[in-house]
């Protein structure tokens, strides 16, 4: 944190109106694989500069811009990433206006959490995202792709019962299965559906149980009309992970690659890595937690690595998570080993070696 202040008032202090951290070493949930989480907001457009992902004593950390616009979205529950806003602590502020202005939006947030009507049809959109990822899913996927869109809803779901409860996970998902008994509302055996989704071990079970969970939270939220959207039952993957159209016959060969934007992709994604290793195994193993970390790093994985295929969740089994460990391990490892030809990724061994590199 000291580095990243130290650059921001010696070299960007014109330039970045915000920075701020939040996550684990601010609400208290660190382990000893977590990085420190930190976003600024860019003035300037060289700002944006100050933008940098490294591994750091084997922690991924990824220090990244937000705009202005896209926290006025958090501060009105368009995306869920309301911590970065409700919970951050600001590190720097370029002027007292600009720390106004950021705590403003705190407040916009604040009123809108008091809105029971605001909340509800936030809590309908989340609501209506995981409907509409139940209608895409077909047995013929695959049991991978169809744990990630199981999960995916799951996720949606449980922020759409928070925002109905006028709150959301100020501590993210680290701690969202703590928080959600605490809830003075909840839908009918929404705990119980969750495990039987995430302890799932075939297609109709998946599927029954996530249609469930779905069906409660309608319930819950007193959704009119079908919940069930008709899928079909023959056809192509209907997964909304599939980006590239098909490559014609007569095209030329490309390497489907691009070395650089992985590197930064990994750099950044070595702390989704560590949060499944930390899940699998020792005083952090949580089945629920691993199951999540890796929805999200498949997501990530499919949306963003380009010409590598991966599969983390085709044997997820709650009862023994060693074996997601070892997909993760590979996956990390089959992207490491596509690297290392190429180009040079950037981690180092300790803090020390980290700040002689920036000099």
């Amino acid at each position: 944190m000291k580095w990243v202040v130290d650059r921001v008032k010696e070299h960007f202090h014109k330039d970045v109106s915000i920075l701020a951290v939040y996550g684990s070493y601010v609400n208290r949930t660190e382990g000893p694989l977590s990085d420190v989480d930190f976003f600024f907001v860019p003035k300037t457009a060289r700002g944006s500069g100050l933008a940098a992902t490294f591994i750091v004593e084997g922690v991924g950390y990824d220090l990244f811009p937000m705009s202005w616009t896209r926290i006025e979205g958090i501060a009105n529950f368009k995306e869920p990433l309301t911590p970065l806003l409700g919970d951050s602590v600001i590190a720097f502020s370029s002027s007292e206006e600009d720390e106004a202005r950021f705590m403003a939006l705190r407040k916009t947030l604040e009123k809108n959490l008091e809105n029971n009507d605001f909340m509800h049809i936030k809590a309908m959109e989340r609501f209506k995202k995981a409907r509409e990822l139940l209608g895409r899913m077909i047995p013929a996927d695959g049991m991978g792709a169809l744990r990630s869109s199981a999960g995916r809803i799951l996720m949606h779901l449980a922020d759409a019962v928070a925002y109905e409860n006028c709150t959301y996970f100020h501590k993210g998902l680290k701690r969202m299965w703590h928080d959600l008994p605490g809830f003075s509302k909840l839908p009918v055996r929404f705990m119980e559906l969750s495990d039987l989704l995430i302890e799932s071990n075939g297609i109709d079970d998946l599927m029954g149980a996530t249609s469930a969970i779905v069906e409660s939270c309608a319930a819950f939220l007193n959704v009119q009309g079908d919940v069930i959207v008709e899928t079909p039952q023959v056809g192509p993957s209907s997964c909304s992970f599939v980006k590239a159209d098909p490559i014609p016959e007569d095209a030329e060969p490309v390497d489907a690659i691009d070395y650089p934007e992985l590197a930064g992709f990994y750099e950044e994604a070595k702390s989704a890595f560590n949060k499944i290793y930390s899940s699998c195994s020792g005083p952090g193993k949580d089945f629920r937690l691993a199951f999540i970390s890796a929805v999200c790093l498949q997501k990530a994985l499919d949306e963003d690595v380009h010409g590598m295929d991966f599969d983390l969740l085709s044997d997820f089994k709650s009862s023994d998570l060693s074996m997601l460990q070892e997909k993760a391990r590979k996956a990390e490892q089959a992207i490491l080993d596509a690297l290392e030809p190429h180009v040079k990724i950037k981690r180092y061994a300790s803090v020390d070696e980290f700040m002689a590199s920036q000099h």
